[in-house]
């Protein structure tokens, strides 16, 4: 008797391989798991070199784009996106503006990867309360809560196929890299519970992030 095939995925994320190995493991036996980071040189050649090797592909927190040679390998189906945020949240450092913005809830979203970024179907979301003036940090953990939850809810129906749709659309806006570093700017005239919203929301430690412009120099706030 023939062994059934598994069907091969590549999954392409941002954390640390051995944390999203650890979630799917009890999935081993229904697929040929294959995780790699675009971060680290060896992988993201991997991905851009391999990928025609395998039936699904999910992106899990990733940053990295695909370019049309990689999502045209794909059937529509089986092309899937978990993105740390939720819909009103399209495009990059969500977390920031849900913190600016002082959401009372946020976490994740699934949805069918596409070629225009966070555009694809939404197929789930997830969300949990944010306690009340609470930093992008906790907003970033609880997103990540999120989609792990919608991972292990959703993982048998990606490779079966049968996931529905939800009724849920994407928000018009969509934050890009430029919208994250103008928050940066720190205005001379800022009052002092504006100044707080803004250290909650995009302050980072250990990297240089919100700053003063004087004398047309750059002082970062510390």
């Amino acid at each position: 008797m023939h062994k059934k095939k598994l069907k091969k995925v590549l999954i392409v994320t941002n954390f640390k391989k051995t944390k999203v190995l650890k979630d799917l493991l009890k999935y081993k036996r229904y697929c040929d798991l294959v995780i790699k980071n675009p971060k680290i040189k060896n992988d993201k050649k991997f991905i851009l070199n391999k990928f025609n090797k395998f039936d699904f592909l999910i992106s899990y927190a990733n940053g990295m784009i695909f370019g049309e040679k990689i999502l045209n390998h794909f059937h529509k189906k089986k092309m899937i996106n978990f993105h740390p945020s939720t819909p009103r949240f399209r495009g990059r450092d969500t977390q920031h503006f849900a913190c600016y913005y002082k959401e009372k809830k946020f976490g994740g979203t699934i949805h069918y990867l596409t070629k225009k970024i966070d555009s694809g179907k939404i197929i789930d979301t997830k969300s949990y309360k944010i306690k009340k003036n609470s930093n992008h940090y906790y907003y970033r953990n609880v997103s990540h809560r999120a989609i792990k939850f919608l991972l292990n809810k959703h993982f048998l129906n990606i490779l079966n196929l049968k996931l529905k749709l939800s009724n849920e659309k994407w928000s018009k806006k969509k934050f890009r890299r430029v919208d994250f570093l103008k928050k940066l700017h720190i205005p001379t005239n800022v009052g002092f519970e504006e100044l707080k919203l803004l250290i909650r929301s995009f302050y980072t430690k250990n990297r240089k992030s919100l700053y003063f412009c004087i004398n047309n120099q750059k002082i970062y706030f510390t």
